[in-house]
């Protein structure tokens, strides 16, 4: 293929390099040659280039391509040792190096690596322990044996909806938790937690001066006297601020005095004084509780992910003989996705990076991986201080996935949401000749339907365009054109909040499709359910709600007069559901007095073996014994409910020494709180069906043909209760009716930091589409989607079908639905 002059500048450029890589542009091509290009022309040895990656996918797509590039090139030697070369996530890398170097890292080389499931439930365990330690001990004559008081009767029992009641603890360990997680994403240790339980002794007076006075160094605090009147202050800081904003002429600061008289006016001193109280006894006991996780994973030699930075960290920084030689090996270093690593990562890139020659490839416009604690702003500082060095700095903006009319049609939508820092992506690609009547590359369907009429409407034209053969796509891999086929077709959601319907209406209309990382609702799926009952009433006989599940389960098979019969002869003779079993009413029907036979008769010798054997060999015992599997594959639905099922005996596979009752206290913490767990996937990567595939899962992917999906999706309510901010060492509390300042300002800042993000996951999913962009436009909502897809195609709003201008020389074709 034909490079770029950037692209082949990016290859050879030797040193410091930051490489800015648009949408398209080419960046794992690049990576590739970059690579072929050191073993060939700078003779590096395989084992002297570090390539980081942002995901396992990437690095197996990256091992491939670099060993196909050098056995092009003959070196059959170096292919071979790809396999084994430092090509790898970062916390693959990290892995590896703590294994490398165990007795420095002070990890026992046996040591475990918990998987994420495991370590929420250490946490959990370490959290209640941590707890109860506090309070047993407490002083109750000492301050802050009453600032723990009162944050645990705020927060108790606040985990919003099923959470609160299944969990009083819920609140608090999330807050706590999340105080902890961000210091280590900080690459900051336990002792960093324990000091931040000093820096909040002063008052709540002066803390609201300090925090007007970072903003607005020439204000001056009220006078002494007026401090002494108590309300009063509250009243004198809003006067003197309207004085300072009567005696500033600049526009921007006058800005910045009216947002704190804003601020001040809500400002209550007694409660900020509350919080304050709180917020060092969360300390406290985020500090207790992480310490004691520590102790817990240190006792059962186990480590986990976050653990594996960390240490990686520590070793390479307090280790000069171990970061040296690893500057040494690494005589060149590649990191992809730089725009989605967080602050720690981006600590120990720069630790190895030494003297050696380093290429860091991202695309501000593309970071939208906040959620796992990436920061645009480490990508943003290290091209700052690459201006500072005058290191090379390369822009690949030149775009060789999309269409024209689908860049123009990106570039229409951000051009203004994002001045003057939005770098367009440039065309390479010529427009598609097209037969005369064929569909145009960019649509906006405006349409006042549900969910279920949207995802209809994109059901039945995507059947039309495959069983009419009417709609033309580029081939990927010959780039000819031919008919559109199922799998060229991917819906792009920013959340699967709907997915179900869309489901449902390609399964009416027999479109294949295909949910990739397995939609939401697994912990609500029936089949799900019915394992996890079987182990409950293993566990404990008494549950009735979970036998009465269980019955009417094909493990069983029970009817509705069954149940209902069994249920009366409980209340009547009081008596346990095993003990109606075991002398069934003798008006059960004949087919139900078979069935629960067959039932007992597999059920009570497993029950009794329960609690002495793995809860992975229950599980398969039990779906062996009871033909489970193949009564789901009856079903409509059979694949999927059998490939649920796998997966959670998965589960229990990889804990082999959880015990029956903590796998099921998993299962329901694992209900409450991540009830977006996907079901399990049935069709293989190339399978010909419709994708549908939410922004975070298509980034690095492209399809021939997008539908932007649910365009109107509510943004997802979340339960915000503590803000922290380590960089300017700032922390607030809210509770239900109070929001300290420090909370309300840290919360607005992240609001647009998130609103930000949900534009970029935008720009990623317009970008994923190669030939065709169909955007789905519903009822108007107040989301960022909405908001800059409104803002963008305003010129079409409310006329008849037809093409209209975009704003940039450009059009797109407006498609009115009625109904």
């Amino acid at each position: 293929m034909r490079r770029t002059s950037e692209q082949q500048r990016a290859i050879e450029t030797g040193g410091r390099l930051t490489l800015v890589a648009g949408a398209g542009a080419g960046k794992t091509g690049v990576l590739t040659e970059r690579f072929a290009y050191l073993v060939t022309e700078k003779r590096a040895p395989v084992d002297s280039i570090l390539t980081i990656t942002f995901t396992r996918k990437a690095t197996a797509e990256m091992k491939t391509r670099i060993a196909r590039e050098l056995e092009s090139r003959g070196l059959h030697e170096e292919r071979r040792q790809v396999e084994n070369a430092y090509i790898q996530t970062v916390h693959a890398f990290c892995r590896r190096l703590l294994q490398e170097n165990p007795f420095e890292a002070g990890v026992d080389p046996d040591s475990q690596t918990l998987d994420q499931r495991a370590a929420q439930r250490l946490q959990q365990q370490a959290f209640t322990y941590a707890i109860a330690s506090l309070l047993t001990h407490a002083d109750k004559n000492e301050p802050e044996s009453a600032g723990m008081r009162e944050l645990i009767a705020i927060y108790l029992n606040q985990g919003g909806g099923r959470a609160a009641s299944a969990d009083p603890l819920y609140a608090l360990r999330e807050m706590a938790t999340k105080l902890s997680n961000s210091f280590r994403n900080a690459g900051l240790d336990l002792d960093a937690l324990g000091e931040w339980q000093n820096l909040f002794k002063f008052s709540a007076r002066e803390q609201l001066e300090q925090l007007i006075q970072q903003e607005l160094p020439d204000w001056a605090p009220p006078e002494a006297r007026l401090k002494e009147e108590g309300e009063a202050f509250q009243q004198a800081v809003h006067d003197s601020l309207k004085d300072y904003y009567a005696a500033c002429d600049d526009p921007d600061t006058r800005g910045i005095v009216n947002h704190w008289l804003s601020l001040v006016k809500g400002w209550n001193e007694r409660e900020e004084e509350r919080g304050l109280n709180m917020q060092r006894a969360l300390l406290r006991l985020a500090y207790a509780a992480a310490h004691q996780y520590e102790q817990m994973k240190q006792n059962l030699s186990v480590i986990d992910y976050e653990d594996m930075a960390l240490r990686t960290l520590k070793l390479i920084r307090d280790s000069p003989t171990v970061r040296k030689r690893y500057q040494r090996q690494f005589r060149y270093v590649m990191v992809d996705e730089f725009q989605d690593i967080d602050p720690l990562q981006a600590q120990i890139i720069d630790q190895l990076a030494g003297d050696s020659d380093v290429m860091v490839v991202g695309d501000l416009q593309q970071s939208i991986y906040r959620f796992r604690g990436a920061d645009p702003r480490v990508f943003e500082r290290w091209i700052r201080q690459a201006e500072n060095r005058n290191e090379a700095i390369i822009e690949m903006h030149h775009n060789f996935r999309s269409c024209p009319h689908v860049l123009q049609f990106v570039e229409g939508v951000f051009s203004k949401l994002w001045e003057p820092h939005f770098r367009p992506p440039l065309p390479v690609r010529e427009a598609m000749s097209l037969p005369i009547g064929s569909e145009y590359p960019v649509q906006v369907w405006s349409h006042q339907g549900s969910a279920s009429d949207e995802a209809r409407l994109i059901a039945e034209t995507i059947k039309h365009w495959v069983s009419e053969q009417s709609l033309t796509v580029m081939d990927p891999e010959t780039h000819q054109p031919r008919p559109a086929i199922y799998g060229d077709f991917a819906l792009i959601f920013n959340q699967f909040t709907k997915i179900n319907h869309y489901e449902r209406a390609f399964k009416e209309m027999e479109v294949p499709a295909f949910v990739v990382g397995g939609g939401r609702g697994y912990w609500l799926r029936h089949e799900v359910r019915d394992l996890v009952n079987l182990l409950k009433v293993m566990e404990d006989p008494d549950d009735t709600l979970a036998w009465m599940s269980l019955l009417y389960s094909p493990m069983a098979g029970l009817s509705l007069d069954a149940l209902t019969l069994t249920a009366m002869q409980q209340q009547d003779q009081q008596i346990s559901i095993p003990q109606c079993l075991k002398n069934p009413p003798p008006d059960l029907p004949t087919d139900d007095a078979q069935r629960l036979q067959v039932f007992l008769e597999w059920f009570e010798p497993l029950q009794r073996e329960a609690h002495i054997e793995p809860v992975a060999r229950v599980m398969a015992r039990a779906m062996e014994r009871s033909g489970y599997e193949r009564k789901l594959l009856a079903q409509p639905d059979g694949a999927q409910q059998v490939a649920n099922v796998r997966k959670l005996w998965s589960m229990a596979m990889d804990q082999p020494d959880i015990s029956l009752k903590e796998f099921i206290q998993l299962m329901e913490m694992l209900n409450r709180v991540e009830q977006r767990e996907g079901n399990a996937p049935t069709h293989e990567e190339q399978a010909n069906v419709v994708r549908f595939i939410t922004t975070h899962t298509a980034k690095g992917l492209e399809f021939p043909v997008v539908f932007l999906a649910d365009t109107g999706f509510r943004p997802r309510p979340k339960e915000n209760r503590m803000e922290a901010d380590l960089d300017h060492r700032l922390m607030g509390l809210k509770w239900s009716h109070y929001a300290t300042l420090p909370f309300v300002m840290l919360n607005d800042v992240r609001t647009q930091e998130e609103e930000q993000e949900s534009q970029r996951a935008l720009y990623v999913a317009m970008t994923r589409a190669r030939d065709y962009l169909i955007v789905m436009m519903g009822s108007q909502a107040n989301n960022p989607w909405s908001k800059a897809l409104l803002g963008a195609t305003r010129k079409a709003h409310h006329k008849p079908t037809g093409f209209y201008p975009l704003g940039n020389d450009t059009e797109f074709y407006w498609r009115n639905i009625k109904s």
